[in-house]
């Protein structure tokens, strides 16, 4: 896979340039912002590497995780994920232009690979719930491989909300962490998942305490995140 099936060039830098406008207009004054310990130890030693849209990237001492600090408080980035016109172009404009490279490179082999943990561990599965489900679609693939299933989805994107209204799924509009709060969507899946959100939280423990408050008894959680010591990172 080259990273241009997935991010083509134009559309790329097109959504950089709107994002640092969004990041301007929504985190400029700087009130929003809170520093935060490190996530992976919990931890304040930590040293500045880059910055990234005024945004410090840091590396702790202690275990060497990269993270951003100071950095947005939830309900601002809850805004932002509601209001910004970069996360709409993604929606409206991104995810449907990239979205046959997208499936074909990405979204179909982890389908798969959902579909192999169910088999592996005999889960008796009748709802998935996706978090972070974007356009939808995994959530897409996944009805073609499980036709019986009830598919769920948590998405703080009101475009994004609208994509998958539209195509007949459950959809919480808001954070993994409101979810977690609300009764109808507590113990609600026998599966989570949640593929590269892991490293956009505030708080991971948090988030996978939020996802588990999702998951019935017994239940199952399934996640990926990116590595910050990973090649394509670091370059």
């Amino acid at each position: 896979m080259k990273e241009h099936d997935i991010r083509p060039a134009g559309l790329f830098e097109e959504f950089h340039v709107r994002n640092e406008a969004d990041t301007k207009h929504f985190f400029s004054d700087g009130k929003t912002r809170e520093n935060f310990a490190c996530p992976g130890c919990g931890e304040y030693s930590y040293t500045e590497l880059y910055t990234v849209n005024s945004f410090p990237i840091v590396n702790c001492s202690i275990c060497d995780s990269k993270f951003v600090s100071p950095r947005p408080t939830e309900q601002a980035l809850a805004q932002f994920y509601r209001e910004a016109t970069s996360q709409k172009f993604l929606a409206d404009v991104w995810y449907p232009t990239t979205a046959e490279g997208r499936m074909e490179k990405l979204i179909r082999p982890r389908a798969y690979q959902i579909a192999e943990l169910i088999k592996s561990y005999a889960i008796d599965v009748r709802r998935i719930t996706d978090i972070g489900a974007g356009y939808g679609l995994l959530l897409d693939t996944l009805r073609t491989i499980f036709p019986g299933f009830e598919l769920a989805a948590v998405e703080p994107n009101p475009p994004f909300v609208e994509q998958l209204s539209t195509r007949s799924y459950t959809v919480f509009n808001g954070l993994v962490s409101e979810a977690a709060k609300d009764p109808s969507w507590q113990n609600s899946a026998d599966l989570v998942t949640a593929f590269e959100v892991f490293e956009h939280v505030q708080s991971p423990v948090d988030f996978v305490r939020d996802m588990k408050a999702l998951i019935k008894p017994g239940g199952f959680l399934m996640f990926t995140g990116v590595n910050g010591n990973g090649f394509d990172i670091l370059v």
